[in-house]
């Protein structure tokens, strides 16, 4: 007996011949019959050798069957809240709103496959909680099952953002849906779930893909049996954006973030980074007041604008604040919330109480006070000058540096003489942390003769300016008029009202030398005509 392999067999019927013998010398006058049966098959149709032939029969024939095939899909997709899952494709856009996945994968898009009308990259605020989920099925028209190595086991690979770099992927675990023979059979979805939870970060875009490998087709009477084929490898993509956002708070009127005691206003430009294109967002803010121990306090005051993004990733819109002059000095800063105005959804804050850009100072009412240096000054007799100063005291901001400048005026008949003014004694002082600043001007030369009052005027590093008489400010200063009396007054004497500082410069002749027939020389003062 011959074992005969015929190879190539077409489908269908095809007779093979097994050649018997050589015949031997003790074979002669045998009656010879023909038996032989197919040891298998190639495409493992035959599990167990068939039956042996009837004897007597010349051939016998073998039925050749087609081999089964099967292809597997793969469809990953993504969740902020555990509940709405995204399908993300290569070429989809960010959206406020996209649709959620269908329920049932085959009904979608999958396998990095173009993306349904509905699909989007879901935009989620910073500190989300980032789920994803992985479907493997078989595609409808197969007609065989499939196998992997390990069964359920690591038929995912999930490459953590990084394409190229291997070290960091991880195999998402499975869930649920095979029957327990861990043979991925037609009606059955796998559904597999990344162990791990991602946290949104601010200014984020993230793109994973998802891979599986291919497997092995099996007849489905006999998934045991030998591999009839292969599948194709598949890979799907998902992930998500977080928005970013800055802002920078100035007082347009300067450009400074200071605003005056009167009031004033503040705009905020609000930056961000990826907002979706043509959807609709807005921005909301509110004023805090910093406290000294750093935390705020919600202030009421309140202001917004709705924008709609033209280019990715960056956009910006201004809000508006009015800042009235009952707010106190101090130290604010602006909170902003960003949402998508169709879904009322925030996607962005910028609460930052430490950020100096967002940041702004409503300045203390600068009052300046001022007294002469002396209440007395004496010139020597002839002098047509006498030398004093202006002492003042500034109160306002710590740290502010201001610088003024003391103007000696004139008095005349009651009234001050704005229109000729004396000497001018420039003078800079900072502020300290108490609130309170001192100095003390060089000394100047001004006329003998008439009453003359200190007027300052004076201005800030951020450009606004203490007032003097004349020109009253918006930064509330005032001014007190110093006064030097006549020679011999005394505080609560004669000559002296308390809180009126107007002086007078005038000569004082010295007494003659006394003659020694002077009965004044023997230790009378001699009276000193005033």
């Amino acid at each position: 007996i011959a074992d005969v392999t015929v190879p190539g067999l077409a489908n269908g019927t095809t007779f093979g011949h097994a050649p018997y013998g050589p015949l031997q010398p003790s074979d002669a006058n045998r009656i010879l019959g023909y038996r032989h049966r197919a040891i298998s098959v190639s495409d493992g149709s035959l599990v167990e050798p068939g039956p042996w032939s009837e004897l007597g029969i010349v051939s016998e024939t073998a039925v050749v069957e087609d081999l089964v095939d099967a292809e597997t899909h793969l469809r990953k997709t993504v969740s902020g809240d555990g509940s709405n899952w995204f399908n993300v494709q290569r070429e989809t856009s960010p959206s406020y709103s996209p649709d959620p996945a269908p329920a049932d994968p085959r009904s979608g898009s999958h396998d990095d496959a173009p993306a349904d009308a509905g699909d989007a990259i879901p935009v989620f605020a910073a500190g989300t909680p980032i789920s994803f989920r992985y479907e493997v099925w078989l595609d409808a028209a197969s007609t065989g099952v499939v196998k992997f190595d390990n069964g359920t086991t690591g038929v995912v690979t999930d490459d953590n953002g990084t394409v190229g770099e291997t070290a960091d992927d991880f195999q998402p675990v499975y869930v649920s849906g095979d029957d327990g023979d861990a043979v991925l059979e037609p009606g059955e979805t796998w559904l597999y779930e990344a162990s791990q939870i991602r946290t949104a970060v601010a200014g984020e875009v993230y793109a994973n893909y998802s891979a599986i490998p291919g497997g092995d087709v099996h007849r489905p009477t006999n998934p045991g049996g030998p591999s009839e084929g292969t599948t194709t490898p598949r890979e799907d993509p998902a992930g998500y954006v977080v928005p970013l956002c800055s802002t920078t708070a100035v007082n347009p009127a300067d450009g400074t973030n200071y605003v005056s005691p009167d009031g004033g206003t503040i705009d905020d430009t609000v930056s961000c980074t990826n907002l979706p294109v043509g959807e609709e967002s807005t921005v909301s803010g509110e004023l805090q007041a910093k406290q000294p121990d750093g935390s705020v306090i919600a202030t009421g005051i309140t202001a917004s604008s709705t924008f709609t993004p033209s280019t990715w990733p960056s956009s910006s819109t201004v809000v508006t604040f009015s800042v009235p002059s009952s707010v106190a000095p101090g130290l604010y800063v602006v909170f902003e919330t960003i949402t998508s105005t169709e879904t009322g959804e925030t996607v962005a804050v910028h609460h930052d109480p430490e950020d100096e850009a967002q940041s702004f100072v409503v300045r203390s009412p600068i009052t300046v006070t001022t007294q002469t240096c002396a209440p007395v000054v004496t010139a020597p007799k002839g002098a047509k000058t006498g030398l004093t100063c202006d002492r003042i005291t500034v109160y306002g901001d710590p740290g502010d540096v201001v610088t003024g400048t003391s103007t000696a005026y004139p008095w005349s008949n009651g009234v001050r003489q704005c229109g000729t003014p004396g000497a001018t004694a420039p003078w800079t002082v900072t502020i300290d942390a108490t609130g309170v600043g001192f100095v003390e001007t060089a000394m100047v030369a001004v006329p003998v003769g008439p009453d003359w009052e200190w007027i300052e005027s004076a201005s800030t590093a951020d450009g606004e300016t203490a007032a003097d008489v004349a020109a009253p400010s918006a930064r509330h200063s005032t001014t007190e008029r110093s006064t030097v009396i006549d020679r011999g007054a005394r505080a609560g004497g004669p000559g002296f009202t308390a809180g009126v500082y107007r002086w007078r410069l005038r000569t004082h002749p010295l007494p003659s030398r006394p003659r020694a027939d002077d009965a004044r020389s023997r230790g009378r003062p001699r009276e000193r005509k005033r």
